[in-house]
């Protein structure tokens, strides 16, 4: 009875030893895996530049002026968007983030707004018109 308790006792030890041992040089390393966030790009374009990436690159172009300016006259194939209505930020969000997305205003300021805002909620490539629609039709 000795000897089996001393194989009892011995076996649960080395059990045991085993036990630790492999926990001790067992290593475990938790890795976060994280989705990398699309690369983004925001630009202010002189008309000869945003004249030629609209050109080169299917996306959306959208005049934030007023619905009067824009009656006014506005670059072919613009979305009329105004920033100043209540209704931009519901609008923009039936939009493909995705696609290359370019922006102009009268001037420049409005759109300049609207590619910072636009960027925040997640649009990857925006191009705002340096000198607006003034700056595009001289």
């Amino acid at each position: 009875m000795i000897a089996g308790s001393f194989l009892l006792f011995s076996c649960g030890g080395e059990s045991n030893e085993e036990s630790n041992d492999s926990h001790s040089t067992e290593v475990t390393e938790e890795v976060e895996v994280t989705e990398e966030a699309p690369a983004t790009i925001a630009e202010d374009l002189d008309v000869a530049t945003f004249n030629s990436y609209l050109a080169e690159k299917s996306g959306l172009l959208i005049d934030v002026r007023t619905a009067d300016e824009y009656a006014g006259g506005s670059i072919d194939g613009a979305i009329n968007l105004d920033w100043t209505n209540g209704d931009f930020e519901a609008a923009v969000d039936t939009l493909d983030k995705s696609k290359p997305t370019f922006v102009f205003c009268q001037a420049g300021g409005r759109s300049g707004q609207a590619k910072s805002h636009l960027m925040d909620q997640g649009f990857t490539e925006v191009y705002n018109l340096i000198g607006g629609y003034s700056g595009w039709s001289k």
